[in-house]
């Protein structure tokens, strides 16, 4: 399996931003799919609470 995610952050002072998101896939089977999917899903929630800290 081979996964490659390209994420660019603004600078630390401000508020993280998902500039871009590319996911590129190979021969990867339903499982790592969806494990791969539950870290995305992850990630993006880090993201989205350092943008919007409650």
């Amino acid at each position: 399996m081979i996964a490659v995610a390209n994420m660019k952050k603004a600078t630390p002072e401000r508020s993280l931003e998902l500039k871009s998101f590319e996911l590129i896939f190979h021969d990867v089977s339903l499982y790592q799919f969806e494990v791969l999917l539950e870290m995305v899903k992850y990630k993006i929630g880090d993201c989205q609470k350092a943008k919007n800290p409650t």
